[in-house]
């Protein structure tokens, strides 16, 4: 819906609208609507407006009229200015063109005149060098004809001026007359290269058919007369010297040094003379010597030093002497260098030569390398007769090993100890001089109250099987305690028939003479023991014992004893040269060398021998003694006493471990072979069956016929009772699994039968049998030897009463139980578990069990 406004409001809004953009604020003037009839007002007011900014306009132009002229003054300036300036540009850029001709100008006439001074230049460096070349020429024909009329040395001295000319020639060297003079000073040269050589080969001549070496001062050729410096120095000057001199070395040491110092198949050398101006070889020398040949060096460097000029002297020397003296040290040298200290005084007066060598090779100045310096091989004299003695003792024993171990020996072991007069053993047999018999009874209560205190562990001995041969620091004791219980009962004696056998790994004892039956104290299956009376009366005994040894200790022995009186001869002040008798201490390690290369070598010579490894045990513990009395009796003043002392104390160690690793290799191996045996009887099981009672008859007799053998192998190795005590040890290792096995029988829910009792029985009497491998010498009241296999077997008493409950009736059992010692061989409750599995229950095996359990 339009509204109405005045013509006035309308008028205004129009020229605000016009003049500003406004917009009317009043809604009504907005939306009004503009009339015909208000056009001529509306005209009207826009002609007052319009004649009003028309006023405002004059006004303005009066009030800014100076301001404009000043503008259009500066401009029509500004346009002058540009004017001139570009009137400026323009002469600029006609100088600039008019410069770029000038430069031009200037650069065309210098490179003309760089081209003139080069042209300059050339001719300059041209006429120079044509007349560089007039000189060449020159000396060029003065040497060919100096050369013509036989003065080499002028004509060398002007090929040689004409050859730093030649080189001169920097730019003109590519040019082909500067090939054509340098061809013709290479012609030259060979010329004169030829001419020299005639020389040399005339005056330095070598004939190998005659093995000779000759070397002239001077000759006269077909170009006159030059003596050898004079070529030497020609040919230094051509550069031919050094080759010449290669040659020359070479027919030396083909013709000369090699036949003179190298030996023939029969050991003979060569014979080299010296003349007035030659060096020969005639003749045979059949005994060469250090001496001789170090005598032939020196005359060989003075010969040569009067025969050659210094400079060629100088260059044969450096070639020759590194390798010649290198041969004469390692060919001649150390060889002579004699092993025995007694022959020394001979290599004395070799040394004199030697040295006299080594200071005319410093007189020379030839750089040596260091093994070839004789004066260093001098300074190494103490180290090389060591390694010489050490190489010349390793040698000898790797040879006579191998020999040695072929040849064997008795050995005999000696100690004598003080024994109750009141012994068992010397009640028993008035006088019997058993080893065993000096052992007084607290002793033995010690030990036999503690069976494993003093037993060594293997372990403990690097793995070293020690087989139950009751090694200990007080000697040694039969093993008869080792199946004894503790004083708490703990350790039953048979337990499982395998828990002692630990107690066994001990090394056999060193028994000090023939081993006899020990007292065997009566013991409680409790462990405790049946007290002896005091013993106070004392004597001496003397004990023996012997055994089997190779060549092979003897002769270490002997070869310590020569390094002992070696260093008593390097020690004594009238030694004839002091700078060995240094080594003489060094000389302690020798011994260690020795028994270290037998330990590593021993098991590949005495393998041939079935009982190798029991004569290694013999063999070191007898080295291991042996070696320690001979230190023991050095006096305090040898030069070796104090440094030996400590080390064979430690080898002796280390060889006393080494025999018993021999020792337990030996038994281990036998153990594992009896065990194979034993598995074939496989636990016993079924043995009423036949055809399992015979493969079980024949396994044990396999077994015992094994152990019969390992018997006969050890006799007159080991001694007696050492080998008495290993037979014990496999014997126990033997009944134990047979024990192990009838136990495991026992333990069975039906018990061993009347028949399968009476199987085992004649089992274990198989075994039983193998008694007389102890057979003493004793006889008893009959006249039967005496056996003492329960002496070195542990357990065989328990296996014998084993045997006997197997075959007893339940009065049998009861009476041993009661007035025999098997209660000093099972425990009750073992009796018992064997009782319940061979009888039937009953009354009467119900009274034996309380009795035995100590109930009635």
């Amino acid at each position: 819906m339009s509204s109405s406004a005045s013509r006035e409001e309308l008028s205004q809004a129009i020229l605000q609208q016009v003049e500003y953009g406004a917009y009317p604020e009043s809604d009504n003037v907005a939306s009004a609507d503009i009339p015909s009839d208000a056009l001529p007002a509306l005209l009207e007011a826009v002609g007052k407006a319009r004649d009003s900014v028309k006023g405002e306009l004059r006004e303005l132009s009066r009030q800014s009229a100076p301001d404009i002229d000043g503008w259009i003054s500066q401009a029509k300036q500004l346009q002058a200015d540009i004017e001139r300036s570009k009137a400026t540009a323009r002469e600029i850029v006609q100088e600039a063109e008019a410069g770029k001709t000038l430069n031009a100008h200037v650069e065309d006439a210098t490179s003309k005149v760089e081209l003139l001074r080069k042209e300059l230049d050339f001719n300059v460096t041209l006429a120079d060098t044509l007349e560089q070349l007039q000189i060449i020429s020159g000396l060029l024909d003065g040497s060919q004809n100096a050369a013509s009329e036989g003065d080499l040395a002028e004509s060398l001295e002007k090929l040689g001026n004409a050859q730093k000319v030649i080189d001169q020639l920097d730019s003109f060297e590519n040019t082909r007359f500067a090939g054509l003079v340098e061809r013709r000073a290479s012609q030259l040269r060979e010329l004169l290269v030829a001419k020299v050589q005639e020389y040399w080969h005339g005056m330095v001549k070598y004939s190998s058919a005659e093995r000779r070496i000759t070397i002239l001062n001077d000759m006269t050729g077909e170009s006159g007369s030059m003596d050898l410096e004079q070529v030497v120095q020609a040919m230094a000057e051509l550069r031919v010297l050094d080759s010449h001199i290669s040659r020359l070395h070479r027919d030396l040491d083909a013709g000369v040094i090699g036949p003179r110092f190298t030996r023939a198949a029969d050991g003979a050398v060569a014979v080299l003379e010296f003349g007035e101006n030659t060096m020969q070889l005639s003749g045979r020398d059949d005994s060469p010597s250090a001496a001789k040949l170090a005598k032939d060096v020196k005359g060989m460097i003075d010969h040569l030093t009067k025969l050659l000029p210094a400079q060629a002297l100088s260059l044969l020397l450096e070639k020759m002497l590194p390798t010649l003296i290198t041969q004469l040290i390692t060919d001649w040298l150390e060889p002579a260098v004699p092993v025995d200290p007694q022959r020394m005084d001979e290599f004395h007066t070799d040394l004199a030569e030697i040295r006299n060598l080594s200071d005319r090779i410093d007189q020379t100045e030839v750089s040596m390398p260091s093994d070839a310096d004789l004066s260093e091989w001098l300074d190494r004299l103490p180290q090389t007769w060591l390694a010489r003695r050490r190489e010349a003792a390793l040698t000898h024993m790797r040879l006579f090993c191998y020999d040695g171990v072929k040849t064997k020996k008795i050995a005999e072991r000696v100690e004598t100890q003080v024994i109750s007069r009141d012994d068992v053993m010397v009640a028993g047999n008035q006088g019997n001089d058993d080893w065993d018999a000096g052992w007084d009874d607290e002793e033995s209560a010690e030990k036999e109250d503690s069976p494993m205190e003093d037993a060594p562990n293997a372990s403990e001995d690097e793995d070293v099987d020690a087989d139950a041969w009751g090694l200990s620091e007080d000697g040694a004791k039969p093993s008869q305690d080792s199946r004894l219980a503790g004083e708490d009962g703990d350790d039953d004696a048979w337990g499982a028939w395998g828990e002692d056998e630990a107690a066994e790994e001990q090394e056999p004892s060193q028994p000090k003479g023939k081993m006899g039956p020990p007292p065997i104290p009566k013991t409680k299956a409790n462990g405790s023991r049946q007290k002896t009376p005091q013993r106070t009366a004392e004597r001496e005994l003397t004990l023996r014992e012997s055994f089997a040894i190779t060549a092979i200790p003897d002769d270490i022995l002997e070869l310590v004893k020569q390094i002992l009186a070696n260093a008593e001869t390097l020690s004594d002040p009238s030694f004839p040269i002091p700078d060995i008798s240094t080594a003489a201490p060094a000389l302690s390690s020798i011994p260690t060398l020795l028994l270290a290369l037998y330990r590593a070598t021993a098991r590949t010579f005495y393998a041939t021998d079935p009982a190798g490894d029991m004569l290694i045990y013999n063999d070191a513990q007898h080295m291991a003694t042996s070696l320690q009395n001979l230190i023991s009796s050095l006096p305090p003043n040898h030069p070796l006493q104090k440094r030996l002392q400590r080390t064979i104390e430690g080898d002796t160690k280390v060889l006393t471990t080494f025999s018993r690793q021999a020792y337990g290799r030996e038994m281990d191996s036998q153990r594992t072979i009896l065990t194979d045996l034993l598995s074939g009887t496989s636990g016993f099981a079924n043995c009423t069956n036949d055809v399992n009672k015979r493969e079980y008859s024949s396994a044990l007799d396999d077994v015992a016929a094994r152990l019969r053998q390992v018997d006969k192998t050890w006799k007159g190795i080991l001694s007696d009772s050492a080998r008495l005590q290993s037979l014990g040890t496999l014997l126990s290792h033997i009944i134990r699994q047979i024990g192990n096995d009838i136990l495991e029988l026992a333990d069975e829910p039906n018990g061993i039968s009347d028949e399968q009792s009476k199987v085992l029985k004649s089992f274990c009497d198989q075994i039983a049998d193998l008694a007389d491998l102890f057979l003493s010498d004793e006889t008893g009241k009959e006249g039967e030897k005496k056996t003492l296999v329960h002496v070195y077997t542990p357990l065989w008493l328990r296996f014998g009463y084993l045997g006997e409950i197997l075959e007893a009736s339940l009065a049998d059992i009861r009476f041993l139980w009661r007035e025999g010692e098997l209660s000093l061989e099972f425990e009750g409750e073992e009796v018992v578990g064997l009782v319940e599995a061979l009888f039937a229950e009953s009354g009467l095996r119900r009274d034996a069990i309380r009795e035995i359990r100590g109930r009635r």
